[in-house]
C-alpha cells in the first residue's frame, strides 16, 4: 500500500476472518425474501434448494452459516463447508454428507473445473435429493453464468430458488458496523465509523473483517479506538 492514499476513494483493505454468524446480525435490505426463505430451510419447514449468488461482500458466507447456527441451535444436523479452503480438503468430506438435515456448500467458484469435485458433488447432490435433504450454495456467478464443466451437475443448480444478494447501500453499512460492534461489546465512536464507511468498499467481508482487526488491536495496545489509530494502523497518510 502506498503511503498517500486519497480517503475520498473506495479501497479495498485485504483483512479477512471466518467465523459464524447469525440472522439477527444480517441487515437484509432489498434481500427479506431470501433471508425468510433461508430461516424456513434452517428450521426445517421447506426443502428447496436455495442458490445464492453476487459479488463478494454480498453476506453469502454470513447467511449460509447464519443457516447452520439457526439449525443446531434447534438440534438439526446441519454442516457448512467452504470451498475456499479446498486445498486443505479432501473431496471425501462429501462422503456420508445426505446422512444431515441441511448442507450447505460456499464458493462453488472455487471447484469450477475440477473433474474431481465436480464429480463427488453431483453424487451428493443426488443423494441429498433422494433423502429430501436440502442444500444452500454460494457463488459469486449465477446457475446459468458458473463455468461448471458437468453439464448435469449445472443444470442442477438452478432446480429449485435462486436469489442474486445486492451490496448494502452507506446507510445499512452503518447500521451493520454498529450492530457487529455491539455484539463484540467493542465500542466503536460514530467519528470512527463514519470514517471507516468511506474508506472502505461496500463489502461487508472486508469491513467485518477491519473492525476484528481493530477490536483485536485495541485490546492488544490498551488504546481508545480513533481515527488517528486507524491510520497508523493501515499505515495511512493524511
Amino acid at each position: 500500500m502506498s503511503n498517500k492514499t486519497d480517503t475520498s476513494q473506495q479501497i479495498p483493505l485485504p483483512f479477512g476472518t471466518f467465523e459464524r454468524f447469525n440472522f439477527d446480525l444480517f441487515l437484509p435490505e432489498k434481500n427479506q425474501q431470501v433471508v425468510q426463505q433461508l430461516k424456513s430451510m434452517a428450521r426445517g419447514e421447506d426443502s428447496k434448494n436455495i442458490y445464492l449468488w453476487g459479488q463478494s461482500g454480498t453476506g453469502k458466507s454470513h447467511l449460509l452459516q447464519a443457516v447452520c447456527t439457526t439449525a443446531s441451535n434447534s438440534g438439526i444436523k446441519a454442516a457448512y463447508i467452504p470451498f475456499n479452503q479446498i486445498e486443505e480438503l479432501s473431496s471425501g468430506l462429501l462422503q456420508g454428507l445426505e446422512q444431515l438435515d441441511i448442507v450447505c456448500l460456499d464458493d462453488l467458484d472455487n471447484i469450477v473445473g475440477d473433474n474431481e469435485w465436480e464429480t463427488v458433488l453431483f453424487h451428493l447432490f443426488n443423494r441429498l435429493r433422494d433423502n429430501n435433504c436440502p442444500m444452500a450454495f454460494a457463488a459469486k456467478q449465477s446457475p446459468q453464468g458458473i463455468q461448471i464443466a458437468l453439464p448435469d451437475l449445472k443444470s442442477r443448480f438452478a432446480w429449485d430458488l435462486t436469489f442474486r444478494l445486492l451490496l448494502l447501500n452507506n446507510e445499512s453499512i452503518t447500521l451493520a458496523l454498529k450492530k457487529r460492534a455491539q455484539s463484540r461489546m467493542f465500542n466503536l465512536p460514530d467519528n470512527v465509523l463514519n470514517y471507516l464507511v468511506k474508506l472502505v468498499s461496500r463489502d461487508t467481508h472486508t469491513l467485518f473483517g477491519l473492525l476484528n482487526k481493530l477490536d483485536d488491536a485495541t485490546l492488544a495496545s490498551k488504546k481508545k479506538l480513533t481515527i488517528p489509530f486507524v491510520k497508523e494502523l493501515l499505515n495511512l497518510d493524511n
